[in-house]
């Protein structure tokens, strides 16, 4: 299974146009494909006015079946192309294999924290290894539900960590116990020497309505 997403800056002043067009576009995307899609405004750790749209696709022949299925359907090109001047550049599109997972699964959650960090050279099956641990470490401690990404398009030998939480207070609370949290302390340290210096990253998004 993989995570096939598309962000996109409003560009200024923009930002309320932008964001009722994404949901209208958000359900055009679901009624083109007969598939569950979502649409997240960027919270926190990308610029005002970020929004994204995701979707679930079965491999790169569901990519391209999706994308076949958007290009032949007159309600989305019709909204696509109604955003001339509501976006500030064209949409940033990403690829992702779900490789890993902890807690509950299923439909994604409210809000969601997502780490992203790119793996040094000669450490890709230790890299590995070491973000199952974190991943089931973090469930265990906070009972959130995550799953673990490689990147399947885009930067290369980029992970994320994506864990849902059902609002903002039980993120915060969920960051609390963390950061007490002297095991999960040494286990990120542990992995420290596994990533290219300075390529980590977070960011918090919440579905939009």
């Amino acid at each position: 299974m993989m995570i096939y997403a598309a962000m996109i800056q409003a560009a200024p002043g923009k930002a309320a146009e932008g964001a009722g067009l994404m949901t209208k576009l958000r359900d055009a995307v679901a009624a083109a494909s007969g598939q569950e899609a979502w649409a997240w405004s960027l919270v926190a750790g990308a610029p005002i006015g970020a929004f994204m749209i995701s979707t679930r696709v079965d491999g790169t022949a569901g990519l391209i079946d999706l994308q076949q299925k958007l290009a032949g359907d007159s309600t989305y090109q019709k909204l696509a192309t109604s955003g001339s001047g509501v976006w500030a550049a064209p949409a940033e599109t990403s690829l992702a294999r779900i490789v890993g997972g902890s807690g509950e699964q299923g439909a994604p959650k409210p809000v969601i924290t997502v780490t992203r960090a790119t793996i040094a050279g000669g450490h890709v099956a230790e890299a590995m290894a070491w973000a199952n641990k974190v991943l089931n470490h973090v469930t265990k401690e906070t009972g959130m539900g995550g799953v673990l990404t490689t990147s399947a398009a885009g930067p290369m030998f980029q992970i994320s960590f994506l864990f849902g939480s059902d609002n903002g207070g039980q993120l915060d609370e969920a960051t609390e116990k963390l950061a007490a949290d002297e095991a999960y302390a040494k286990l990120v340290d542990s992995g420290g020497h596994l990533f290219v210096d300075g390529s980590a990253e977070r960011a918090v998004i919440a579905m939009m309505p």
